[in-house]
């Protein structure tokens, strides 16, 4: 079964949080095989989405290194609407009746989570099913002293998932296998 780590950029904590970026790779036991990453277009999201923002998430976004905003902002440049987005999301997430997608996440409650509001927002199905949905934020705090070492930028979407699935792929190694 293929695996993929998401991350999620937002601009609130709420279940219908305004989605800035989606970055996804896909991995397997010894390494991260693809990476993805779309942006989605803030106004789309207010607009027809009814999609929320924070002042509280705006002015944490405000305290972030300036390469993090910068890639948020840039990234509006080429962003696209919320349905085109999760389309090329689809199309990355191989998911079929024999090789189901297991999805993984930093949290129960929030990448897999909010992903997956935007799909029943968009009136669309996501890509997998949800007994496959894992929890990276779980197993990380299970191997404390397993630490991740950074890649790229930190809260830019890709570059967070990578980071998170070499990780994984380190825990699951040193815990002789029995994750992934």
């Amino acid at each position: 079964m293929p695996h993929y780590m998401v991350d999620l950029e937002t601009l609130d904590t709420s279940a219908n949080t305004v989605v800035t970026s989606i970055g996804i790779v896909e991995f397997d036991k010894n390494e991260v095989r693809q990476a993805f990453e779309v942006h989605i277009d803030i106004q789309n999201q207010l607009e027809f989405f009814d999609r929320t923002v924070s002042a509280s998430t705006m002015l944490w976004w405000l305290e972030q290194s300036g390469t993090a905003r910068g890639a948020l902002i840039k990234g509006q440049a080429n962003a696209v609407p919320l349905g085109e987005a999760l389309n090329q999301v689809s199309k990355f997430i191989q998911h079929t009746k024999e090789n189901q997608a297991i999805l993984w996440g930093n949290g129960a409650a929030f990448d897999n989570a909010k992903l997956e509001e935007l799909y029943i927002a968009n009136k669309s199905d996501a890509p997998w099913k949800f007994w496959n949905d894992r929890c990276y934020r779980t197993l990380k705090a299970t191997y404390p002293n397993i630490k991740a070492d950074r890649a790229g930028t930190h809260h830019k979407a890709v570059d967070d998932a990578y980071t998170q699935a070499m990780h994984l792929i380190e825990i699951n190694k040193q815990a002789g296998g029995i994750y992934l």
